[in-house]
């Protein structure tokens, strides 16, 4: 796995909907929950962006493509034939949606705090092909009534992938199985809204290649931590009606079993040391 300058068209998917996609009166603001999907057969053309986000194909003598959006989940897939010419072949998504993030314990109403995506990502890829993921904080600007998207620091458990940085992108050139998981925080103030978008592309490049991701980008955590990184109990609620897990923390008594348990651990492996 080689790390390699963000791929044209993964910049342009997360960069190209920020201005279109709000409403903006003179003293509100509105962040539309919205998905986009993207399927590009032609090397020489980039698609524009697809609404509404329902499933995208295209199909030619040299590629094909596929991508599904949901706000929990992204997939996408690109496969070239023996005959491609060399070119940019994509498929990708984008989430663009809104969360709230409400604490168990009331005092927290009105604090700083973070709010932890983990997503699952898996696939498959064959020849050279190129992948690439990134999360962005929208945040408003009353004075020139626009959107910043600012990135989103990833923390990721692939192996090689230098963690953590704020685009996940690597290009390759043989077959690999690449299955991880990858989280970001989301600045959030307990009890009010917070805006994000985030997107996936993957790519690839000439003939005989394929980038199958067709069984990820997949949400499978939600927790919240306040301003001292102490997590917390707390309940979510998407813009888009999305269901999130609320997040949990382990009760007292689960939590001093937990240190017995780890304590006990370590007394069984001095004792194996000395022996």
């Amino acid at each position: 796995m080689n790390p390699l300058t963000p791929m044209r068209h993964g910049a342009m998917t997360l960069s190209l909907c920020a201005a279109a996609l709000w409403a903006a009166p003179a003293h509100a603001w509105t962040w539309a929950s919205n998905i986009y999907t993207f399927a590009d057969c032609d090397p020489s053309y980039s698609s524009a962006g697809q609404r509404p986000g329902s499933p995208k194909s295209c199909s030619t003598a040299d590629a094909t493509a596929h991508a599904e959006t949901t706000y929990t989940s992204m997939k996408a897939l690109v496969r070239t034939s023996a005959t491609a010419p060399d070119g940019d072949y994509f498929a990708g998504n984008i989430i663009q949606d809104s969360v709230v993030a409400t604490a168990t314990d009331t005092r927290l109403t009105g604090a700083a705090g973070i709010v932890r995506f983990t997503a699952a990502f898996d696939g498959q890829v064959s020849g050279t092909t190129g992948f690439y993921f990134g999360a962005h904080q929208a945040i408003y600007n009353p004075d020139y009534r626009s959107v910043t998207l600012t990135p989103m620091l990833l923390t990721t458990n692939y192996p090689g992938a230098p963690s953590p940085v704020p685009v996940l992108h690597f290009r390759t050139w043989a077959d690999e199985r690449i299955d991880a998981l990858v989280s970001w925080d989301l600045p959030v103030v307990f009890g009010a809204r917070a805006e994000y978008q985030i997107g996936l592309s993957v790519s690839t490049y000439g003939a005989n290649a394929s980038s199958d991701f067709s069984h990820t980008w997949t949400l499978v955590g939600v927790d919240a931590f306040d301003a001292q990184g102490q997590a917390v109990a707390a309940g979510f609620s998407a813009a888009s009606g999305a269901v999130l897990p609320a997040a949990q923390v382990p009760e007292p008594q689960a939590l001093l079993l937990m240190l017995a348990g780890l304590g006990g651990l370590g007394l069984v492996l001095r004792r194996c040391a000395r022996v």
